[in-house]
């Protein structure tokens, strides 16, 4: 597939859907009904520049419709309807709907689960359809790379992160010099102290020429 560049970007799309489609948040579930229904977008700029000879394309047309969405589905259809009948068009019409009324109108919009689960398959097998790749395969390549590359990133600081703290200095001169609203640890200010180790480290680690890291989840500072 290396000789295809213009395949990464709906395959990422598609695996970032995937991948906020298996969270529970209404954010994730329209961050992943957006990124299906941008696959399928770029998949159709793709096919129509890289898929099918110069001499297919309606130019005159697509100058008129490049940035209309459903003007690239009729477009896209008139050269191949076999891969966009007007059933398909229609459903891909119906999601791109709904996720233009959550990227517009953002916060007050939900996605049901049974609409997002089918749109996920027919942008799957629109993509796939449309610039001729084993999807499944590709998004499973995606995905192994990504593990991949946290797995690697975790391991190196650990290690690094290890070698500092067994000199046993470090924690002694965190806790000298930390500055918390009260001599106590509370309930209330260990956000404030766990955002201020994870600094005092970052900036160790730092030191040794490695990106800064971040050993702990930001919390934010707890209110009195």
């Amino acid at each position: 597939m290396q000789n295809k560049p213009w395949i990464s970007g709906p395959i990422e799309l598609l695996w970032h859907g995937y991948d906020h489609m298996g969270k529970e948040s209404d954010f994730d579930q329209r961050l992943a009904m957006i990124s299906f229904d941008n696959a399928v977008e770029a998949s159709l700029n793709a096919f129509i520049h890289f898929r099918v000879p110069n001499e297919k394309v309606n130019w005159k047309k697509y100058k008129r419709v490049r940035n209309s969405y459903p003007g690239k589905l009729e477009l896209v259809s008139d050269i191949s309807p076999q891969i966009l009948p007007e059933a398909t068009i229609k459903q891909l019409t119906f999601y791109h709907t709904i996720r233009n009324d959550m990227y517009h109108r953002g916060n007050g919009l939900t996605v049901e689960t049974d609409k997002l689960s089918a749109f996920a398959l027919l942008s799957s097998r629109v993509v796939q359809e449309l610039l001729q790749i084993p999807v499944d395969t590709l998004i499973q390549e995606k995905r192994d790379q990504e593990h991949a590359k946290a797995s690697s990133g975790h391991l190196k600081f650990t290690g690094q992160f290890e070698k500092i703290l067994a000199t046993g200095k470090p924690i002694e001169e965190f806790f000298h010099n930390v500055q918390l609203k009260s001599k106590e640890i509370t309930e209330k200010n260990i956000p404030d102290l766990v955002n201020q180790f994870q600094d005092f480290m970052g900036s160790l680690v730092k030191k040794d020429g490695r990106p800064r890291p971040k050993i702990f989840k930001k919390t934010r500072t707890a209110k009195n």
